[in-house]
Parts: structure tokens; sequence; C-alpha cells
């Protein structure tokens, strides 16, 4: 068993449909979780477990395939992971 501790954090986009452009983009930074694996686990299941959908899995700056599971990526033991949902708010009218 591998103890996953997740750090999840929403990334919300404001996206103009007038200039066609982000118009901003902030990171809401929730609390962590910690949840406990096989080491076979995918990045898919991990995800699911701590979000409904995810979007990027992150490790040391490393991105994590959803299909791909923890042995593969040479992880053994605890690991922090960053699990982050981007979200976009489109604003304005499409002319």
């Amino acid at each position: 068993m591998v103890k996953v501790r997740v750090h999840p954090r929403i990334e919300v986009t404001k996206w103009s449909l007038y200039h066609n452009s982000s118009l901003s983009t902030k990171t809401l930074i929730l609390d962590d979780v910690e949840l406990n694996f096989p080491k076979q686990a995918t990045v898919h299941e991990i995800s699911q477990s701590s979000w409904q959908y995810i979007q990027k899995c992150e490790t040391t700056c490393l991105h994590l395939m959803a299909d791909k599971n923890l042995v593969d990526y040479g992880i053994q033991k605890d690991v922090n992971l960053v699990t982050i949902r981007r979200l976009f708010v489109v604003e304005g009218e499409l002319h």
C-alpha cells in the first residue's frame, strides 16, 4: 500500500467571447486528503477518489497520465500529488 496525500486545486479561468481570450485565472487551494492505494493503482483511480473528474495530476513537476499506475512512475512509497480541476467561465457575447 502507498499513502497518497492529495493536494486538490481548482483553477478558474474567465474567458471572453468578445476578445476570444482569457481575462483572468485564479487557483483555489482546497484541504488536503490522505488516501491509501495499492501500488498498482492507476492515476485515474486516485483522481476519482479525490474528485469526480481530474484534468491534471502532478508530482514533483511531472504530469501523470491517467492510464498509468504508480509503479510505472517509480512511486513505491508515500507520495504527495497535486490534482488540478480546470473550470472555464465564459463571459460576454459572441459577435
